[in-house]
C-alpha cells in the first residue's frame, strides 16, 4: 500500500516536473534562448541572400532558423568575418535578442575552426543548384504505375456507376 502511495505522489508531482525541464532548454524555446548569454548550436545551413541561419541545438538536436540582421557582428577565430564566412558545420556562439514579432541573431561567434578565415573567403559558398535532369538512377516506372492505377480505379468507378443505371 504504502509502495503504491510513493509511486503515486512520485507520479503526480515528480513527472510533470522532469518534462518541464526537458522542455525549457530546448533552442525551439524562446524563453530559454532569451534567458542566454549564448547558445551552441551546430550550423545546418546559411542563406547568406537571405540573410538566414539554420542551426541545430546542442542537447536536444532541434534546429531552427533565425534571421541575421545587416550590421550583425560575426567573427571567425576572433576576426570580423562577413556571414558567407560562416560554414555548414561549424559550431557558433550565438547571442539572441527578441524584435517585434521573432528572435534575431545580434552575434555569431566561432571559436575554434580548423579553416582559416582566408582560405574561407578564397572557397565561397556555392549555392546547390537543382538538376534540370533526372540523374541516371530516376525512372518514369512509378509514374507509369501511378497513372496505370488512376485509370483501374475510373474504370471501376464507371463501371460500377453503369450498374446502377
Amino acid at each position: 500500500m504504502r509502495f503504491t502511495l510513493l509511486i503515486t505522489i512520485i507520479a503526480i508531482f515528480g513527472l510533470p516536473a522532469v518534462a518541464q525541464s526537458q522542455q525549457d532548454d530546448s533552442i525551439l524555446v524562446d524563453g530559454y534562448i532569451i534567458s542566454q548569454e549564448f547558445i551552441e548550436a551546430e550550423v545546418v545551413r546559411v542563406s547568406p541572400q537571405e540573410r538566414k541561419l539554420t542551426v541545430r541545438g546542442e542537447k536536444r538536436g532541434q534546429t531552427r532558423q533565425f534571421t541575421v540582421p545587416e550590421g550583425t557582428r560575426i567573427t571567425v577565430r576572433g576576426r570580423e568575418a562577413r556571414l558567407r564566412d560562416v560554414r555548414r558545420g561549424d559550431m557558433v556562439l550565438l547571442a539572441m535578442k527578441p524584435q517585434t514579432d521573432e528572435i534575431v541573431i545580434s552575434r555569431v561567434q566561432i571559436p575554434e575552426t580548423p579553416v582559416s578565415l582566408e582560405t574561407r573567403r578564397a572557397n565561397p559558398i556555392v549555392a546547390q543548384v537543382t538538376p534540370s535532369v533526372l540523374p541516371k538512377t530516376a525512372s518514369a516506372w512509378p509514374t507509369v504505375l501511378a497513372a496505370g492505377l488512376l485509370a483501374l480505379f475510373g474504370a471501376g468507378a464507371l463501371r460500377t456507376l453503369r450498374q446502377y443505371q
